[in-house]
C-alpha cells in the first residue's frame, strides 16, 4: 500500500520544487476543499487523445496499465499492482504504466522492453519542442523508474511534426519526433536527488513554511494558493502595471517599492505607466466620436472560440491547424430595440468549420457593422475558411470587410477608466465597465480554458457531461459578445448618447 502523507509524486515533485509551500498547504488542505480544474488540468486532459494515439507507433499493441486520468483521480494502488502484474506475465509494451519506489511515485505514458530486459520509456509531448520544465518532470520520472528497480536504455520524447498534414489516415510515424534525451536527464537526476530530500523535510513540517511570493506564484500556472498568500498584496500594487516585466515587478517589490504611490516617489521612472493605472476617468470626445461614427445599425456584436489540435482530426489538417468551434452574437437592429442572442457550436468529434461558415454568413448578413474586440483571431479564422470552402470567399470577404475592433478607442488612450489598471483585455476592461459582471461565476473562465475543454469533448473517451459543458462553452462565449456590448454601452454613455438595452 502506498503511503499517500509521505510520497512525493511527479506533479507534487513540481510543484514543490518551484514552492515548498505551495506543496504543505497542498498536502495539508481539506478534504472537503475542491476547486475547478485549472487550466493546467484541462491541458492534461486534453492530451489524453494524443496520447493513445501514440500507441500505433509500436508493432505490439501497448497493453493498458490504466486510463490516462489527473493524477488526484487516479487509483495507484490498483495501478501499481496492475503493471507489477503486467511486467510478471511478459508484456513487452506498456501503456500508462505506475510505479512507487522509496516514497517516490510516478506513471509515464509508454515503456517497452528490450531483449537485454531493460526498458526505453516514451513521454508524448503536445509541442514540437521539449522545454526545461518538461526535462525536469521527465527526471523525476526516470528516477522513479530506477528506484522502483527498472533499468532504462533509452528515454525518448514524442514531439509533434507541424509539417505534418493530415491524409485521410492519420500517419502516425510522420506525425511524431522521437528523440531520446537520457544524457541530458542523467545530468538532471543529481540536484533532483538534493530537491527531494527537502522535500521530504518540507512534509514532515507542522505548519507550512514562510515563502515570499514570487514569479512561481503565476508561472507555469496561477498556483490555486495564490489568493491565500497574496491577501497582504494592496490594490494598487506595482503588479497592477502592463508592459513591466514580472521580472521587474518582483524587483521592485522585493526592493520594498510595492505600491504604484511608492514606485512614483521612488528612484525609478515609471513614466507614463504611472499615467495610465493612476490616471481619472478620461475621454477624447473627438476621437471617441469619430471611431463611432464608423458603426452603423444593424449591428451585430460577434466573438470565437477556436481549438489547436496537435493531433489533426481532419483531412488536410496539420497539427496546431486553429479550428473553429463556436461563435456567440448580439444583433441589435436598432438603438432602441434589444438585442436578439444567436450561437452556433460544433458537434464534437465531427469537422464544425463548413457549418460554422454557413452559420457565420448567414447571421452576418444584413448587417452593416460587426463589432469584434481585437478581431485578430475572428479574422484567422476567417481567412482559413476561405481558404478552405473558397465557394463562400465573396461572403466571407465581405463579412471581414465590417469587422470594427472596439478595442481601439481604449489601446488609442480615447477612452479610460481607473478601473481597467491600465489593461486593455476584456477580462479587464469588462469589470470596469460593468462592475456587476465578471467570469469569476462561470465554469469557463478563459479562451484557453474553452480551447482545451472543447477538445476534451472530442475524445471518445472522455467522461464528462457533454450537453452542460457544451452549454457552459456557449456561455462563456455569452460572456465574451455580451462584454462587448457593455464596452459598446460605455462610449455611448461617455459621449452623452442612448444606449442598447436588454429589456
Amino acid at each position: 500500500m502506498i503511503d499517500f502523507k509521505k510520497v512525493i509524486s511527479r506533479s507534487s515533485y513540481g510543484r514543490g520544487s518551484r514552492c515548498s509551500k505551495s506543496l504543505w498547504l497542498h498536502r495539508n488542505r481539506s478534504k472537503n476543499t475542491r476547486s475547478l480544474p485549472n487550466e493546467g488540468k484541462l491541458i492534461k486532459l486534453a492530451s489524453n487523445q494524443l496520447v493513445d494515439a501514440a500507441a500505433q507507433l509500436f508493432q505490439t499493441e501497448p497493453f493498458l496499465c490504466a486510463r490516462l486520468s489527473l493524477e488526484e483521480n487516479k487509483d495507484w494502488d490498483a495501478s501499481v499492482a496492475a503493471t507489477t502484474a503486467a511486467i510478471e506475465n511478459g508484456e513487452t509494451v506498456l501503456a500508462n504504466p505506475s510505479f512507487y519506489g522509496n516514497d517516490l511515485m510516478c506513471d509515464i505514458h509508454y515503456l517497452q522492453k528490450n531483449k537485454s530486459g531493460s526498458w526505453k520509456a516514451f513521454i508524448v509531448k503536445s509541442s514540437t519542442k521539449v522545454s526545461d520544465n518538461s526535462k525536469e518532470k521527465a527526471t523525476f520520472q526516470l528516477h522513479t523508474l530506477k528506484e522502483s528497480g527498472l533499468k532504462i536504455s533509452h528515454f525518448y520524447f514524442l514531439t509533434i511534426n507541424n509539417k505534418y498534414k493530415r491524409a485521410e489516415k492519420l500517419d502516425h510515424h510522420q506525425l511524431f519526433k522521437k528523440t531520446d534525451i537520457l544524457p541530458t536527464l542523467n545530468k538532471l537526476e543529481a540536484p533532483l536527488k538534493a530537491t527531494i530530500i527537502k522535500l521530504r523535510k518540507t512534509l514532515t513540517l507542522e505548519q507550512a513554511p514562510e515563502i515570499p511570493i514570487g514569479e512561481y506564484c503565476l508561472s507555469p500556472y496561477n498556483c490555486e494558493f495564490k489568493s491565500n498568500c497574496w491577501k497582504h498584496v494592496p490594490k494598487d500594487s506595482v503588479f497592477n502595471l502592463r508592459r513591466v516585466s514580472r521580472e521587474t515587478k518582483f524587483k521592485w517589490w522585493n526592493n520594498g517599492i510595492q505600491t504604484i504611490n511608492e514606485l512614483q516617489q521612488s528612484k525609478y521612472e515609471a513614466g507614463s505607466l504611472l499615467s495610465e493605472t493612476q490616471g481619472e476617468k478620461y475621454v477624447d470626445q473627438l476621437g471617441l466620436t469619430e471611431f463611432m461614427s464608423h458603426i452603423k445599425f444593424p449591428v451585430l456584436f460577434l466573438d470565437f472560440e477556436a481549438y489547436l489540435p496537435a493531433l489533426p482530426p481532419f483531412i488536410g489538417v496539420k497539427p496546431f491547424q486553429i479550428i473553429p468551434f463556436l461563435f456567440a452574437a448580439y444583433k441589435c437592429e436598432s438603438i432602441d430595440q434589444p438585442p436578439s442572442f444567436h450561437s452556433f457550436i460544433g458537434t464534437p468529434k465531427k469537422d464544425p468549420r463548413k457549418q460554422f461558415a454557413l452559420h457565420l454568413i448567414e447571421k452576418c448578413s444584413n448587417v452593416n457593422s460587426i463589432l469584434v474586440y481585437d478581431p485578430m483571431t475572428e479574422k484567422k479564422v476567417i481567412r482559413g475558411l476561405i481558404r478552405e470552402f473558397p465557394e463562400y470567399v465573396v461572403e466571407l470577404e465581405i463579412i471581414i470587410s465590417k469587422i470594427i475592433d472596439l478595442a481601439i478607442p481604449i489601446r488609442n488612450k480615447q477612452f479610460y477608466l481607473p478601473a481597467m489598471k491600465g489593461l486593455s483585455s476584456m477580462k479587464h476592461v469588462l469589470p470596469a465597465v460593468d462592475a456587476s459582471n465578471n467570469y469569476n461565476s462561470l465554469s469557463v473562465q478563459s479562451g484557453r480554458a474553452a480551447s482545451q475543454l472543447y477538445q476534451i469533448l472530442c475524445d471518445e473517451h472522455h467522461d464528462r457531461n457533454e450537453e452542460q459543458e457544451l452549454d457552459n462553452l456557449i456561455e462563456y462565449c455569452k460572456m465574451d459578445v455580451y462584454g462587448l456590448v457593455q464596452v459598446y454601452n460605455a462610449f455611448l454613455k461617455a459621449l452623452g448618447r442612448p444606449i442598447v438595452s436588454f429589456n
